[in-house]
């Protein structure tokens, strides 16, 4: 089975012990994709569960795209039965975790049970360790990223909660590389309800393909297509900040978190206005249209605004 591994890494907090699945391929044909897997294993197993309770399992998957160099392939999907919503939830991050979770020679990480003190899981490779986190408990996600690099390195992937997962906050979301978030359903408060603070991921593996010249030359292609396509240049000048304004002529901003479709001072929040501000552009793991817009707060820190927090609000 070549593009996926077949193997899901299983980890149970509450017994501090690590299992390696391995999974048939009809399930990743029929199942396809991070997304696919995620809501495979969560139909099989999670049944009548509170979402914060040790029963509940949050999955870290990833399809057999991912972790190969072709556009857009640095994603992840974060799943969980919704503290927020009673139902399935999950979010989409870009992030070097999704790399090295494959090159680590795995397609998901599945977590269950409940610590019994703050902990942080390390995956390099085979070797995988639950360790402490009772220094990390309560900082920012920014912090204890950088605090989690100064120990392993800067060649890792960080996926990590900050004090909104901690206590719970059902739309609390998991954070990468500070900025990148996913899971608005609550998959920040379902991790902090296992006393998990982060996952660190190092992979060194070479990921299957069936033909690895054809994978390359496919991805030198695309890349070259999406560099050629007129509207390039202005999605890399505003990326997902070029919504506002489409959105607001068709009444589809989300204002006031759906409660309208239109905003009266949409202008003053758009990719025009965001342009203006700009002191850096950030993307996600070989993807050539970064969309990353980071300006300055009112701490003088760069932070990144996207078209879902902005226009939410």
């Amino acid at each position: 089975m070549k593009g996926w591994w077949g193997r899901i890494l299983r980890v149970d907090l509450t017994r501090k012990k690590t299992t390696v699945q391995e999974y048939d391929a009809s399930i990743a044909r029929d199942f396809i994709g991070g997304r696919g897997l995620a809501i495979k294993i969560l139909w099989d197993e999670v049944k009548n569960v509170d979402p914060l309770s040790p029963e509940n399992k949050l999955i870290f998957a990833a399809g057999p795209y991912n972790g190969i160099p072709l556009p857009s392939s640095g994603k992840l999907v974060v799943a969980a039965k919704s503290p927020l919503t009673g139902g399935y939830g999950d979010g989409n991050l870009g992030t070097m975790a999704s790399v090295h979770l494959r090159r680590a020679g795995y397609d998901a990480i599945v977590i269950e049970g409940k610590a019994d003190r703050p902990v942080y899981l390390y995956v390099e490779d085979d070797h995988v360790e639950i360790l402490s986190a009772e220094g990390l408990w309560g900082l920012t996600t920014f912090e204890a990223e950088r605090k989690l690099k100064e120990v392993h390195g800067k060649n890792v992937g960080v996926l990590v909660i900050g004090p909104g997962g901690e206590n719970l906050v059902k739309y609390a979301t998991i954070i990468s590389q500070e900025g990148r978030s996913g899971g608005r359903p609550g998959m920040g408060a379902v991790m902090g309800s296992k006393k998990l603070k982060a996952v660190v991921i190092k992979g060194s593996k070479e990921i299957p393909v069936a033909d690895p010249k054809e994978v390359q030359e496919l991805g030198r292609k695309a890349y070259e297509e999406i560099l050629n396509k007129p509207a390039y240049e202005f999605w890399i000048r505003q990326g997902t900040m070029a919504a506002v304004e489409w959105c607001q002529e068709n009444g589809a901003l989300p204002t006031r978190n759906f409660s309208d479709g239109y905003f009266e001072f949409s202008r003053l929040i758009d990719g025009y206005a965001m342009e203006a501000m700009k002191v850096e552009r950030r993307g996600c793991p070989y993807c050539n249209m970064a969309c990353g817009n980071a300006v300055l707060d009112v701490e003088c820190r760069k932070s990144e605004l996207d078209y879902e927090n902005v226009a939410l609000l």
